[in-house]
């Protein structure tokens, strides 16, 4: 089923797996093509049924459910064209986007209470976001109480922003979201172009695509407290101009500045 011998053909990504080839000429130009499977490295017909005029060089893109062929050159490629059409070429996308990669842009480090981590999900071809039910959230690991990351924007592109505000005692050492299931639509919906609902299951966590896998981001927003006040002196009494050190001891690493803190005894 792969199309006849040719030149100048034009190419469009089905973005689910799927290379579809129209026009070009040997000699006489087409208007026809074909479509190549990667996975199962086969072809199948793609119709001439309303198609625009035989071209080579044609500009196209997939909607989704058709294919939208503008331009090229026909008449033995001396003459260009400004013909167009939105058609069926006979392949219909069936098959729902599925999430690839989770990261964020924020650099790797240390991060502690109100700062926003934008977390985002890579499908693998571009989905539409609708709110009008709800929003869309991953909830993400954050130590005693798990916290969720809202649906911010992305929608019409492959990537998804969600985004989480550190709250108080918020506390990670790698931050990644709770499970594959963490994405919910919560009432919303993400589809394609051709309206096939997503798989909403994430990369495993810990995994290399994972949130913890592509990014290196501690949340600690846990208040550091006294856990114990001692002194090395040994019980006694002692008089004047004796000096007594006392320690403070916290429940973290603490870092002294702006000033010399003072213990009342």
């Amino acid at each position: 089923n792969a199309p006849s011998q040719r030149g100048g053909t034009s190419i469009a990504w089905s973005g689910n797996g799927k290379f579809l080839f129209w026009g070009g000429s040997n000699g006489a130009h087409f208007n026809t093509g074909g479509i190549y499977d990667i996975a199962g490295n086969s072809w199948s017909r793609m119709n001439g049924i309303n198609a625009p005029i035989p071209a080579t060089f044609a500009t196209t893109v997939w909607t989704g459910s058709r294919i939208i062929v503008w331009g090229g050159w026909v008449s033995g490629g001396s003459t260009s064209t400004n013909d167009g059409r939105i058609y069926d070429p006979g392949y219909t996308d069936s098959i729902a986007p599925s999430v690839t990669t989770v990261w964020s842009d924020q650099p790797n480090g240390s991060y502690s209470i109100g700062t926003v981590i934008n977390v985002v999900a890579t499908f693998d071809e571009p989905v539409v976001v609708n709110t009008g039910g709800g929003t869309p959230r991953i909830t993400l690991e954050t130590g005693t109480t798990d916290r969720l990351a809202h649906y911010v924007s992305g929608s019409t592109t492959s990537s998804l922003v969600f985004s989480y505000t550190i709250q108080a005692g918020d506390n990670t050492t790698d931050l990644d979201y709770t499970d594959t299931a963490a994405l919910a639509l919560n009432s919303g919906t993400i589809v394609d172009f051709a309206g096939n609902a997503a798989t909403t299951t994430l990369p495993t966590v810990g995994g290399t695509y994972s949130l913890a896998g592509t990014k290196a981001l501690v949340i600690d927003a846990v208040v550091p407290t006294i856990s114990n006040v001692s002194s090395a002196h040994a019980d006694g009494t002692f008089g004047s101009s004796e000096v007594i050190d006392v320690t403070v001891t916290f429940t973290e690493n603490v870092t002294v500045a702006g000033g010399t803190p003072q213990l009342t005894l």
